[in-house]
Formats: structure tokens, C-alpha cells, sequence
């Protein structure tokens, strides 16, 4: 009996001792590369930069195994006195509170490179249950049982449980993906694989987000300095129009429909208590219908910029230079919005 303990003890610490050389010397491969990528995110940085008191870096309390608390290192989203790192809160979606580029980044994880450093430390691997905030796990361990198994292995970068399933999963999924993968152990050409989707799906978002951007900004900026021509523009003030706020991935659907003031084919006029800032980037759902007394509604997805603000009694008016996002789009805002006769 004690042999078969002593051969257990011994694999065990051989899988540990391969799994840390295995998670080094990826790691180590990957900083360069990753260097590259926050340098030239800090160089951004550096020069947008409006508040000296903002650093490029933040550091928050995680557990790792064993519930062992460490600091885990990211690239700053949001500002300073967001109150999101200090508290564990989530943001209400209607909050101003991202730094430049930092929704870009957030989206595409590229915010979360510098946890490569974690890894090289030893606090953290690159596949494994995410690290949790001490405040987060005081709460969820009250409702899920199966909150303590993922503290018998160090957290990741990536997990399992990311790559099965959606954002939104509820914590209960993602924890049972978690604890069923780490009941079968290390398997380094299977965390190879979730290595190499991780990267192709954060560089993959980030030229998409990033192209989506610049082509919208530009093509809203090619049409600016038409103003009489703006002015000469047949405008609409339909009762049944209406424009839904959302992200650079049109993925936030729990903004309300708010109906909008005016519009023409070019810019869209609507009263909204959400603060927003001159030449700040809007993605939004303009919704029509064309037989509005069947129901039937239309989204065009559009992304534009506000050039206007003006006081309301009941909020703050905003123009909004706007343009489709595709030439289907075009057609569903001329269709279904501004319900012309599409030839």
C-alpha cells in the first residue's frame, strides 16, 4: 500500500514538474511577440493620454491555487476612479468610462497579455480555470458547490470553458467545464490546440474591431463639410422610428429603443439621458418598418459619430452623423427607415 502511495506522489510531481516546464517555455516564446503588441498599444497610450494619473498598467488581488492570493497584471481599460477594480463591480452599460482604445482592447483580450508575466512567475498557466477576485468567490461560494475544485490547479489565461461556450453562460456551466478538465488532468497537445485557437480569436477580433473603426470613421468623415447639403435633405419625423444603442460587435441588446427626433439620410437627431461626448464613435440599430401595422421591424446596423449636442428638458439632443455598416444595410435604413422606393 505505502508503494502504491509513493509511485502516486511520484507521477504526480513528474506531471507537475512537466506541466510548469511546458507552460515556461510557451510563455517565454509568447512575451516577445507580445512586447511588440503592448508597446505599440503604449506608445498609443502615451500619446492620448489626458490625466497624468492614469498608468498604462493595472494590478487586482486573484486567488490561485489553493486559494493563495497574488496580483494579476493587465493592460488599464478603464479609468482610474471607475470604481471597477477596486469594488469587483460590473459597469452599467450606459457608463463613460473607458480609456482610449479600451474598449478595443477589452473586446479582443489583448488587454490581458501581460499575464504572461503571471506565467512566467509561476502564478499562473496558460490553460486553467480563470482567476477569481476574493470578493467574487465570497459570493459565488455560497450559491455554487462547486466553487472550490478549480483552486487545486493554478488559474489560466484561457480555459475551457471560454472556448465551449458563449460570454454569457451562466457561472454554473462554465464551472462544471472546468472542474470536469481538471479532474482529467494535464494533457499538453490538448492545451496546445486551446493555445493556438486563443491567439487566432484575440488577433482575429482585434483586426476585426479594429478595421470595423477606421472604415466607419471614414467613411463618416468623407461625407463631412456637406452641411447645406445636409440642410437641403428631405428630413423624417416618423413616429415609428426608433434607434437602439449598442457595441463595436452589435453584441448589447439590453439598450432600450429610444425614438429618434429627426433624421435624413445622413444624420439622426434623438433626445437621450445617456451622456455622450462631441466626436465620439456611436455602433447603433437604426429600426423601421415599412407596413408598421403588422409589427414588422427592421435593424440596420450603423456606426457614426456625434457632431452636435444640444439641452433638452427631458435629456440632452445629440446629432449623430451616421452611415450603414454594408450596402444590406444601406438598404434596410432606405427601405424600412427612411422608407423610400428602393429601385
Amino acid at each position: 500500500m505505502s508503494e502504491k502511495k509513493t509511485e502516486q506522489t511520484g507521477s504526480t510531481q513528474r506531471s507537475v514538474f512537466f506541466d510548469r516546464v511546458f507552460n515556461l517555455l510557451l510563455a517565454c516564446l509568447l512575451i516577445i511577440p507580445a512586447l511588440l503588441v503592448v508597446g505599440m498599444f503604449y506608445a498609443v497610450h502615451l500619446m492620448v493620454k489626458k490625466d497624468s494619473r492614469t498608468s498604462f498598467f493595472y494590478s487586482g488581488v486573484r486567488l490561485g491555487r489553493n486559494r493563495k492570493p497574488f496580483a494579476m497584471h493587465k493592460i488599464r481599460t478603464l479609468r482610474i476612479d471607475s470604481g471597477f477594480e477596486e469594488m469587483g463591480e460590473i459597469l452599467q452599460p450606459d457608463t463613460r468610462r473607458e480609456l482610449p482604445l479600451g474598449k478595443l482592447l477589452r473586446d479582443s483580450r489583448l488587454d490581458e497579455l501581460p499575464q504572461l508575466w503571471n506565467v512566467i512567475r509561476g502564478d499562473m498557466n496558460l490553460v486553467g480555470p480563470r482567476p477569481l477576485r476574493p470578493m467574487v468567490y465570497e459570493h459565488l461560494r455560497q450559491e455554487l458547490s462547486n466553487c472550490d475544485s478549480r483552486f487545486r490547479v493554478k488559474p489560466g489565461m484561457t480555459g475551457y470553458a471560454q472556448f465551449l461556450t458563449p460570454s454569457h453562460t451562466p457561472k454554473r456551466i462554465r464551472f462544471a467545464i472546468d472542474n470536469y478538465y481538471i479532474n482529467q488532468g494535464p494533457r499538453p497537445w490538448r492545451d496546445l490546440f486551446l493555445i493556438i485557437w486563443t491567439i487566432r480569436e484575440v488577433f482575429r477580433k482585434a483586426i476585426q474591431n479594429l478595421s470595423r473603426r477606421v472604415i466607419t470613421r471614414w467613411k463618416i468623415f468623407r461625407n463631412r463639410g456637406h452641411g447645406v447639403e445636409q440642410r437641403q435633405m428631405t428630413r423624417y419625423r416618423s413616429k415609428h422610428i426608433w434607434i437602439q444603442l449598442t457595441d463595436v460587435d452589435f453584441s448589447d441588446h439590453k439598450q432600450p429603443a429610444i425614438k429618434i427626433y429627426d433624421i435624413n439620410p445622413r444624420a439622426v437627431s434623438f433626445i437621450s439621458t445617456r451622456e455622450l461626448q462631441r466626436k465620439e464613435m456611436l455602433y447603433f440599430y437604426l429600426v423601421g418598418c415599412k407596413e408598421c401595422e403588422t409589427g414588422v421591424k427592421k435593424k440596420a446596423r450603423c456606426g457614426g459619430y456625434v457632431y452636435k449636442t444640444h439641452s433638452a428638458r427631458n435629456g440632452t439632443r445629440y446629432v449623430v452623423f451616421y452611415e450603414p455598416l454594408s450596402p444590406r444595410h444601406r438598404y434596410l435604413v432606405d427601405h424600412y427607415v427612411l422608407r423610400q422606393t428602393v429601385a
